[in-house]
């Protein structure tokens, strides 16, 4: 038997990474429009630095990694040495940090101060991405890696709300369900299934709203550009386990 080493993606087909890559961002689109039309500039500008920052973060890091070697420092800001650097750098160099980026940012309450937003984006694609070589040589999701750190960093400055005066520094009832299924009903006390599907309760921008996400997911299974059974089977055998351990 031969042994094939290959990076990710691992799900392949005839169209190429960089129309998969733009797949993922028109997948995200409905949890994006959710968020804005429910918290306004306050999760625009948190979307905005977020993407500015590691899709710059990403070419400064290529730009180095890739630095041809016969080019010195002062040649960098000529029109030759522009177009060696230009060269090295592809279009999945901008979709797939823009895609950490928006993943990210969904991922955060709205509003949350800019430092907070760039210390994560800096953690996600220098810690998470760069540091092992970049697309397909990472092994942590770097959206993950900057949610993780900034809540390891600034925990107590993550608010989330649910676009109103309902505001908690702490759980949300997505948590509370996630630590414990048996806080389910403590959730139903407070919003209604509609809401919790809908996304009218607290939590990051896009997390929130399953339809939204389920949106999202059938263009990317209807494209192809995901592979619906790991999914179904994921959430499947979610369902099976936790009706077993209801009777029990």
């Amino acid at each position: 038997m031969k042994l094939i080493r290959e990076t990710s993606p691992y799900i392949r087909r005839k169209a190429n990474v960089a129309r998969m890559m733009i797949d993922v961002l028109i997948a995200l689109l409905p949890v994006v429009v959710f968020a804005i039309i429910k918290n306004g500039m306050k999760s625009i500008s948190v979307i905005a630095i977020s993407l500015v920052s590691m899709i710059l973060l990403e070419l400064l890091c290529v730009m180095f990694i890739k630095w041809p070697e016969d080019m010195k420092i002062k040649e960098l800001f000529s029109k030759e040495g522009f177009k060696k650097l230009y060269a090295k750098y592809t279009i999945n160099n901008i979709t797939a940090p823009a895609i950490s980026a928006i993943i990210y940012a969904m991922i955060l309450p709205a509003g949350t101060n800019w430092y907070v937003v760039l210390v994560g984006a800096v953690a996600g694609i220098v810690l998470g991405k760069m540091l092992f070589g970049g697309l397909g040589s990472n092994i942590f999701n770097p959206a993950a890696v900057g949610r993780v750190f900034v809540g390891l960093c600034f925990g107590s400055q993550l608010v989330y709300n649910n676009g109103g005066v309902d505001v908690a520094a702490g759980g949300t009832p997505l948590n509370y369900i996630a630590n414990n299924l048996s806080f389910v009903e403590t959730a139903l006390e407070n919003y209604t299934l509609k809401d919790m599907f809908l996304g009218n309760i607290p939590g990051s921008m896009g997390e929130v709203s399953a339809l939204m996400i389920l949106i999202g997911g059938a263009y990317l299974f209807a494209r192809r550009s995901a592979d619906f059974r790991p999914a179904v089977g994921m959430v499947g055998s979610f369902a099976v386990i936790t009706l077993v351990v209801s009777f029990v």
